[in-house]
């Protein structure tokens, strides 16, 4: 739907804005006697959302090397930009990519990072869309989160006991382990 607005001969801030899409804001200039047509596409609040999060191994040991799968969904008609950021403080990974998503599909966007100590560790996942003539800049805005925990676990050593003759009980730090 068009709306025609009568304006004086000169330059004109326009801002756009509705609910649920990011605010735009651009400048026109019109001469006298000029009419201009003026077409924007808003862009969704949740333009880009993530699908899925998931971590191979999905229950690392310390030293492992992780990589960590980030589904990223575009939800509009047209390509877009985005910025895709993962935070796991405890174990100092901060990693970003970006990259453009076709219209209406989905890409993994793929990060790898040593597992360096043992523990529930909180981790972000952090989705931001490109938007030009935003109000606030061009530049990337958050448009979706997730969050959860990576747990790490200590890497264990293996014992391979032999014993000459077999059938011998094994025991180890009192608790029986089986037989040889």
């Amino acid at each position: 739907m068009a709306l025609e607005v009568e304006v004086d001969p000169g330059t004109h801030e326009i801002k756009l804005e509705k609910t649920g899409y990011f605010p735009r804001k651009f400048n026109v200039t019109v001469s006298a006697g000029e009419t201009k047509n003026i077409n924007r596409t808003m862009i969704p609040t949740n333009a880009c959302t993530i699908q899925s999060v998931s971590f191979n191994p999905s229950a690392p040991k310390v030293g492992d090397t992780v990589s960590a799968t980030v589904a990223v969904r575009n939800n509009t008609g047209e390509s877009r930009d985005v910025r895709v950021l993962l935070e796991i403080s405890y174990l100092d990974v901060s990693k970003q990519q970006e990259g453009a998503i076709a219209a209406n599909t989905t890409r993994n966007f793929v990060f790898s990072f040593t597992a360096s100590m043992a523990g529930n560790h909180p981790y972000t996942v952090i989705v931001k869309t490109y938007v030009d003539e935003h109000p606030d800049g061009d530049d990337y805005y958050e448009t979706d989160r997730r969050e959860g925990t990576l747990p790490v676990s200590e890497r264990k050593a293996t014992l391979v006991i032999t014993t000459t003759p077999a059938g011998v009980a094994v025991y180890v730090d009192g608790q029986y382990r089986g037989v040889t």
